[in-house]
């Protein structure tokens, strides 16, 4: 067979004859949804609807959600019945109770899973999971990058929340299998789901509801309120009952249909109920009536359709064009895109589809029933041709998606009117100056709200548009949109989506013929495959941009794909191929006189040299590095090379040129405006300078990269520069300002909302409490804190090192079995991370651990090497020697004194368990001195002579501070931290 095409052809090339155009080809394959997750409010928030009835049903789902029901009750409740019915209504009605009752403060969710969409775009299982994580409160950075670590986190926070009493309920709506909808179910008995569904599922641990239409009084009901809400006090349906019924019966009782039939009587005041009867009646056929087992929407939409052409055909014209919008729903400007009429043309004819029930408003958009849509798809209405073609309006909508996406982009780049720019207020003026600057700068605030708000919105239908472009030939459209969600959309939850839409751009770059754009697009696919940890497919994407770069004769842009390529595979793990990729650049760079890329080229070889341990050289590259920035003027690099020298300097012992390093670096960014430059030096001086014990120039430092972070909202920054302060206070022998310090940098995390930056707080508190002020205790309390925000988050490998230290903390506390299952658990969650040596090294340390709690002989933690110094250390070792010594020489000298010997025993018990600080031995000494020398030749001596033996004892065993150089234990030396 042969084929002819006498058109333009848009989409794929299929086998089909002659065709004459134009020709629009849509792919044959579903067009994948995208997932949107909803909170589920109560009933004092919700949007107001028509809801009557199905009292039996509600107290049947209630008595299922309810926490203090039956105990043993099924996860899942299915509710099961026809499209239209009422399935949806019921799930919210049901849901939004249990939320306003409190049954469920873990949170409340609502999905639409598009399993019945007529285009069969359902909702992939896996690609919700990371909706689900962000809508249940995980930050979209912390939301694993690929779907089976998102599914694995999405358990792991269920079952957290489980553990803390936090139920949740999860409402997942439209689901056409039990394949689409096994995964999402929670594992824990705390929590509960609510499924709608037309078909049966098979399910465990779940409990079907059958629903069926109304009865005829209650539907009766249903069709009155309904028209008294688009006609208050129409009597028709109360003054002719039996023609009411006959309505009713043509409608089927469905929910969905009464809406409609309502519709058209509130749209026709002379319309009498026994007409529409008649005209129902006619418009159902058998083909309708055996159709999908659903006879009622059919005859009702078909009626409805010629009824809406007769008396509005322009808002008849819109509701075909709807469908051709990829998003769940579409807003009012879309639309107008889509019908080439301005918004105040087309905002009355949507309000008159939805007066006629085929569309209903949510979250701003439009949208309708699934089963409304598949009556809609295909219909035209006479009229402009051009107006109606649908390739014609789906160019228009993506252009509008374009254009708007760029303009909102532009709100959030823009700087403000007035000296200085956001956060640098110029001089002083006048009042009415300083009146202005502030409304300027209100302004702004309210443009970029806006803007933020646009891309929330609009993220489902821009995140479709782009491969809809690309599909379309919309080449350059589908490269600039892709970039422009590049650059705003917060997208990180789903980095598969990102790489996705990335390929789309690649792909339609190629087509373009522009090697520059054609490598752009491949160096962003590249970065998003290193954001999800695909190194090898990163440099795979780079190495084809080096080789679209050298085809086109581009000499810079061919350094650019070999730096890239050099750092992917520096990720990868393969430094040799690294070093010669990263050398090539800097010799293109060097060949064309691009001294800032060719800077920037040497700064990444001297990161190699660091994973190599060969510091020194190191070294002289970054120097080189400092060198080719000033020639070339960019204090912004040689600022952050200034930084990166003195980390390399710190790894290889040269502290002093370090602590100078760090200086200049703040001193450069300073002058030169660049604040977080700034900030970064300034944090890494505060936290070396501190470890030196230079405490004075240390908070000082620390306090400037402070203030610098809270003026540009940096939240990481700031957190950063807290959790040096408790390593100054450290260090100053300051260990309660230390504990202080650190619990307000918590508690502060905690009171903005920062619960990533709260559990780094909680962590670094665990360890100052068990190395500073030796309080295993409370030590051990915040790093278990730790970890449960860890869960909570997802973030598994944050959990696996927290695991780690609270193992050995556990360890150090005799506590061997928890230790041990702690360290398991350690164990589990590192491989699940793909850090498989550190698993083995745990496992190698857990066989150390006494089989038994409270042995003398502890084994050395998992993370000893990475702690900070231990400045005070309790005097355990008196607890196994210095105690049964005391014991008998005071029970001894007790016997001869005739003294109560119990007593002086005592005594001596609790001075061996005294609390090992320098100011407590001290105190013991003194008391011992005053008490042999008042009450000598009486037994109160020998208590006398106990507490100097445990003072003289503690002062000798109990402090050992961990200076660099100093004499120290073996076990000292495996606890001493290197600074970040």
């Amino acid at each position: 067979m042969f084929n002819t095409v006498n058109a333009t052809v848009y989409g794929p090339v299929v086998q089909i004859g002659v065709a004459n155009g134009p020709v629009t080809i849509h792919p044959t394959g579903p067009r994948e949804a995208v997932p949107v997750v909803r909170p589920v409010p109560g009933t004092d928030q919700a949007a107001p609807e028509v809801f009557v009835g199905r009292t039996r049903e509600i107290e049947h789902l209630l008595a299922r959600l309810d926490p203090d029901g039956e105990s043993g009750a099924a996860t899942a409740s299915v509710v099961a019945g026809m499209g239209g019915v009422g399935k949806t209504a019921l799930a919210r009605r049901v849901s939004a109770t249990a939320v306003t009752r409190g049954w469920f403060v873990g949170g409340a969710v609502m999905v639409d899973l598009h399993g019945y969409h007529p285009d069969g775009g359902q909702v992939r299982t896996a690609a919700a999971f990371g909706p689900l994580l962000a809508a249940l409160g995980v930050s979209r950075e912390r939301v694993p990058a690929t779907e089976p670590e998102q599914a694995a986190a999405y358990h792991h926070l269920l079952d957290a929340l489980a553990r803390q009493g936090r139920r949740v309920l999860l409402v997942l709506d439209n689901v056409s299998s039990s394949d689409q909808v096994r995964d999402f179910l929670p594992r824990s008995a705390a929590h509960r789901a609510v499924v709608t569904t037309r078909d049966t599922l098979t399910l465990p641990s779940v409990r079907a509801l059958e629903l069926d239409v109304p009865e005829p009084g209650e539907a009766g009901v249903m069709l009155e309120r309904i028209l008294h809400g688009h006609s208050p006090g129409d009597p028709r349906v109360g003054r002719e009952p039996a023609e009411a019924t006959r309505v009713i019966e043509a409608c089927g009782r469905l929910p969905l249909a009464l809406g409609i039939a309502a519709a058209m009587l509130a749209d026709d005041h002379a319309l009498t109920l026994a007409e529409l009867a008649d005209e129902l009646d006619r418009s159902a056929t058998r083909e309708e009536v055996l159709r999908h087992g659903e006879p009622s929407i059919a005859p009702v939409f078909d009626l409805s359709w010629r009824r809406l052409q007769a008396r509005d055909p322009s808002a008849a014209r819109v509701l075909p064009l709807l469908v051709l919008n990829p998003g769940p729903g579409t807003s009012t400007e879309a639309a107008a895109a889509l019908a080439d009429e301005p918004v105040p043309v087309v905002r009355p004819r949507l309000r008159r589809l939805r007066q006629a029930h085929l569309l209903y408003q949510a979250d701003g958009h439009w949208r309708m029933h699934d089963l409304i849509r598949s009556r809609v798809r295909g219909r035209t209405v006479p009229g402009n041709a051009e107006e109606s073609d649908p390739q014609a309006a789906l160019s228009r909508l993506l252009h509008h998606y374009g254009r708007t996406a760029t303009a909102m982009a532009g709100r959030l780049t823009e700087q403000p009117d007035g000296p200085g720019g956001p956060g640098e207020p110029g001089e002083a003026g006048e009042a009415g100056d300083s009146a202005d600057r502030g409304a300027a700068e209100d302004a702004y605030a309210a443009e970029r709200a806006g803007a933020w708000e646009w891309f929330a919105r609009e993220r489902p239908s821009l995140l479709a548009a782009v491969p809809m472009a690309a599909v379309s030939g919309h080449h350059r459209l589908t490269v600039d949109l892709a970039e422009t969600l590049f650059g705003v959309l917060d997208t990180a939850h789903d980095t598969l989506a990102q790489a996705a839409m990335a390929q789309y751009a690649v792909d339609a770059a190629a087509q373009l013929g522009d090697a520059e754009v054609h490598a752009g697009t491949l160096h962003r696919l590249g970065s998003l495959h290193t954001a999800s940890g695909r190194h090898d497919r990163a440099a795979t994407a780079h190495r084809e941009a080096l080789r679209v770069c050298r085809a086109a004769g581009d000499r810079k842009g061919e350094a650019a794909a070999s730096h890239l390529l050099g750092s992917s595979l520096l990720d990868a793990g393969r430094l040799a191929k690294a070093v010669t990729a990263v050398r090539q650049a800097a010799h293109i760079y060097r060949v064309i006189g691009h001294r800032e890329g060719g800077a920037r080229a040497l700064g990444t070889l001297a990161r190699i040299h660091c994973r190599t341990k060969r510091y020194d050289t190191a070294v002289g590259v970054h120097r080189q590095a400092i060198g080719m920035h000033q020639d070339a003027g960019d204090t912004g690099g040689e600022g952050a090379e200034l930084n990166n020298l003195g980390l390399t300097l710190w790894l290889a012992g040269r502290k002093e040129e370090a602590v100078v390093a760090y200086r200049r670096s703040a001193d450069v960014s300073r002058t030169a405006g660049h604040h977080s430059a700034k900030a970064a030096a300034l944090r890494n001086l505060a936290m070396h300078t501190g470890w030196l014990g230079r405490t004075e120039e240390a908070l000082a430092a620390q306090q400037e990269a402070l203030e610098t972070c809270r003026s540009l909202g940096d939240v990481a920054g700031e957190s950063a520069a807290l959790s040096a302060l408790p390593v100054i206070l450290s260090r100053a022998m300051e260990p309660r300002a230390a504990v202080a310090a650190q619990q307000r940098s918590v508690e502060a995390c905690r009171a903005a909302g920062h619960r990533r930056d709260e559990g780094l707080a909680l962590s670094q508190l665990g360890q100052v409490l068990a190395m500073t002020a030796g309080n295993l205790g409370g030590a051990i309390d915040a790093h278990r804190r730790a970890v449960d925000i860890w869960r909570d988050l997802a973030d598994r490998d944050a959990e696996a090192t927290e695991l780690k230290v609270l193992a050995g903390r556990l360890a150090e506390a005799e506590r061997n079995s928890a230790a041990r299952r702690t360290g398991e658990e350690a164990v589990a969650a590192l491989n699940d991370t793909g850090r498989h040596a550190e698993a083995v090294a745990v496992e190698e340390w857990l066989a150390t651990l006494p089989a038994t709690d409270h042995e003398t002989e502890r084994a050395v933690p998992p993370d000893a090497a990475t702690r900070m110094p231990r400045i005070y250390t309790t005097p355990k070792g008196c607890t196994g020697g210095c105690l049964p010594f005391s014991a008998t020489v005071g029970a001894v000298v007790a016997h001869f004194l005739d003294g109560p010997w119990w007593l002086v025993t005592i005594l001596t018990v609790l001075a061996a368990f005294g609390w090992g600080t320098c100011l407590t031995s001290l105190v013991f000494l003194a008391a011992g001195v005053f008490m042999v020398c008042a009450a000598w030749g009486t037994w109160w001596s020998a208590a006398g002579l106990a507490l100097l033996l445990f003072g003289a004892g503690s002062l000798v065993t109990g402090t050992t501070e961990a200076e660099p150089g100093g004499r120290e234990s073996d076990r000292d030396r495996q606890r001493r931290q290197r600074p970040p």
